[in-house]
């Protein structure tokens, strides 16, 4: 057990780490060379984990807030939080920075390659295999939200609700960490279904009350 002078000093250091992987990662560089080791990627994630494990499964936000859907027009060939583009490992690492620095203002929810046997097709086990991060960081996506509910009006999802979730609560009550191969229909369609827009169907819900 760490005493409470080594927890402040780790923290420190986690926090002294996190603004240097900012700086670095956020400064243009047309040949940006990856700059972490294995050990420091585990310290990034292991300090991220503490956060989302903190967190609840659905996220309630406030307004106003930004949302961005998707990564992949943000960053030039940055690709998702993994996949998807060239730089992986940047782009995850990043976003775990930024989510222990400025914890309460960066929320981060899981999407549809953020399980190991899907990103282990699409080129990030690949960027990871030198570094040997990759069963760590598919660790912490297991302890991501899966869904935020900003003034408990806006339903945020990388899918849909599908036939399998009508309430908030059913996705409240998913248990994590979880994987995709424990998963049930409902984890499916909240990483998974691709919903066309129904001009009949309500985009907004209220707690308590069907999706």
């Amino acid at each position: 057990m760490l005493s409470g002078a080594r927890l402040v000093i780790n923290f420190l250091r986690y926090i002294d780490l996190s603004c240097d992987v900012i700086a670095h990662l956020l400064k243009p560089s047309v040949r940006r060379q990856f700059f972490l080791d294995c050990n420091e990627i585990a310290d990034i994630c292991d300090n991220a984990e503490r956060i989302f494990s903190s967190e609840p499964t659905v996220l309630q936000l406030r307004a106003p807030i930004k949302i961005f859907g998707d990564l992949m027009r943000l960053f030039d060939e940055y690709g998702d939080y993994v996949d998807r583009g060239q730089h992986s490992l940047e782009t995850i690492s990043l976003l775990l920075a930024l989510k222990v620095e400025y914890q309460h203002n960066v929320h981060l929810i899981r999407g549809n390659h953020e399980a190991a046997d899907i990103n282990a097709l699409f080129g990030f086990r690949v960027e990871c295999i030198e570094r040997m991060v990759w069963h760590r960081i598919n660790r912490l996506f297991n302890w991501l939200s899966l869904a935020a509910l900003v003034e408990k009006k806006i339903i945020c999802m990388h899918g849909g609700n599908g036939r399998s979730i009508y309430h908030v609560e059913k996705i409240e009550n998913i248990q994590r960490p979880i994987t995709m191969d424990a998963g049930s229909i409902m984890l499916m369609d909240l990483l998974w279904l691709v919903h066309e827009l129904n001009a009949n169907r309500p985009a907004t819900l209220t707690r308590g009350r069907p999706l």
